[in-house]
């Protein structure tokens, strides 16, 4: 039982790991990205329970009493958010590939900026459902960018710590959105309660534009593109250890000889799910993402001071609760982050969704017998505690692990279509769970949970069966577990960077459309070593 839950492949032989500091430092840096994510996507909870944004907004009366329409603009304003995801996810998915990662930031960024304005600046509930569209589109796509932007700068044997720093810093985003929708509350003028923290947001897209300055572009990104010696020049600089090139050699070459490889695939939306290897890990990170957020989590972090009401809590205990919930975030994420090198991503994963689905099914029960009966006070503590630790488990498990697998289960040429589709699941069921919590709250009350409940207990038992683990190797050579012999050039002895189809499409991808004499010649387009030397096959 525990061997199949640790199921292990052979690390590259090395004693210790190959840190760099400035490798450190830029992938932590572009880690902030997540900030960007996690702020918008934790602060609209206290700004929706905050009555002095009801009461401007016309969501509820002179006695506070809910207007009719409530229910809907509520779930109308998470919604849009999760729908500007959506469609953003493949505008950046093209983008992503046509002008790299940096560009992209650049531009999810400025798209933030416009969202951000809109919110803290609405007159009008109009207004701020424009802003909750345009900041769902930048928000939700920072967690495409920055964990495949970091995947593709790390070094195998540390890229589930350095991958695993986004998820922190969503954690961290969603502790400071709540701590400052409960600092704001002391605010005198009651508009200032909630334009407050959503201004504060401008600064997060703004941060990732100035991080962006000294950032590099990713290695992988530019030998697709035919640019070799920007590559080179910025695997050196990431990649050398303790002033030994030995790694960033060895790095260097095994990433041209899979673009000698990867230039002559097919990377069309229909190849996600025709070619096998492609369609085995496609449908694996599309469920897993999934169930991720079938825990509830979302639903959970944006009713939160909804459920604590139903507890039999007060307007500032529930903010206080609120801000509790997402302080656990930050450290548990580093946990799991320090944790996913060590452990694995398989363990981490399943952890997380079995440790959910088992606090989800506690604080349905407490909420059942509390909502019986209110004067069981014990059974309000019990509920709250099982959140607190249903959000530990899922900071541990599925936070930062997914934002790790995700990145690294497809190769250099689908990665942003792969890691993109997968986002677009998450959006999509979170949009469709936004809608519909605040209509079946209201009806059956409790009993939501049991969906699911039911559904995560379910994947659980279908991911033990079908997820694989990819601890220690580096992107190229994670092919092999989803059947990519043919396609990774450690496991082939074939690899010609002389072919003709492989220097032509290297000279279309570097010029746009060279052809005959114009073709840059593949081996100096990538400058492949015929004695490059490659890392330990996987079991």
């Amino acid at each position: 039982m525990v061997g199949q839950l640790f199921r292990t492949v052979t690390r590259p032989s090395t004693k210790e790991r190959h840190f760099n500091w400035r490798n450190f430092f830029v992938t932590y840096s572009i880690s902030y990205g997540q900030l960007a994510f996690g702020y918008p996507s934790s602060i609209i909870s206290t700004t929706l329970g905050s009555p002095d944004f009801l009461r401007y907004m016309g969501l509820v009366n002179d006695n506070g009493e809910a207007t009719q329409s409530q229910e809907t603009i509520t779930g109308t304003t998470n919604g849009l958010y999760q729908a500007g995801a959506f469609v953003n996810t493949f505008i950046t998915c093209y983008a992503l590939e046509k002008i790299g990662r940096k560009n992209t930031v650049y531009y999810n960024a400025v798209i933030g900026l416009l969202g951000g304005a809109l919110l803290a600046g609405s007159r009008n509930i109009g207004m701020f459902l424009a802003g909750r569209w345009f900041t769902g589109m930048s928000a939700w796509d920072f967690l495409i960018l920055t964990p495949v932007y970091t995947a593709e700068l790390s070094p195998p044997d540390l890229r589930g710590f350095y991958t695993g720093l986004n998820g922190v810093h969503i954690g961290l985003g969603y502790f400071l959105a709540a701590a400052m929708g409960r600092a704001w509350l002391v605010a005198s003028e009651p508009e200032a309660v909630w334009r407050g923290p959503l201004g504060i947001y401008l600064f997060f897209p703004l941060l990732m534009i100035v991080i962006m300055l000294f950032s590099p572009e990713s290695p992988r990104w530019l030998f697709l593109k035919g640019r070799t010696e920007e590559a080179e020049k910025i695997i050196y600089r990431m990649h050398t250890v303790k002033g030994n090139t030995d790694f960033a050699e060895k790095e260097l070459n095994e990433m041209k000889k899979q673009i000698a490889i990867d230039v002559t695939l097919e990377s069309s939306w229909i190849s996600m799910f025709r070619k096998p290897s492609y369609r085995k890990r496609t449908p694996i990170c599309m469920f897993y993402c999934f169930i991720g957020q079938s825990t509830a989590v979302l639903v959970i972090n944006n009713y939160g001071p909804t459920f604590y009401k139903g507890l039999g809590y007060g307007t500032i205990e529930q903010i206080d609760f609120q801000l509790g919930w997402v302080a656990l975030a930050p450290p548990f994420c580093l946990l799991g982050a320090l944790l996913m090198d060590n452990l694995g991503r398989r363990p981490l994963l399943l952890i997380g969704i079995g440790g959910c689905c088992i606090c989800l099914s506690l604080e349905a029960a407490a909420t059942a017998v509390f909502t019986a009966d209110p004067t069981k006070l014990s059974y309000g503590k019990l509920g709250v505690a099982a959140l607190y630790l249903f959000n530990v488990c899922y900071n541990v498990g599925v936070d930062v692990g997914g934002n790790v697998f995700y990145a690294e289960a497809f190769t250099n040429h689908i990665r942003h279509m792969g890691v993109s589709i997968t986002n677009a699941v998450l959006a999509l069921t979170d949009l469709v769970y936004l809608e519909v919590t605040p209509i079946a709250f209201s009806n059956i009350g409790y009993k939501f949970f049991l969906v699911f409940i039911s559904i995560s207990a379910v994947g659980f038992v279908i991911l033990w069966f079908i997820l694989p683990e990819t601890k220690g190797l580096s992107l190229e050579q994670v092919g092999k577990i989803f059947g990519d012999e043919d396609e990774a050039a450690m496991y082939r002895e074939d690899v010609d960077i002389t072919d003709e189809k492989v220097a032509a499409k290297l000279g279309q991808t570097a010029s746009g459309d060279r052809s005959g004499d114009d073709v840059v010649d593949a081996e100096k387009a990538i400058g492949v070593r015929g004695d490059v030397e490659t890392h330990e096959h996987v079991k």
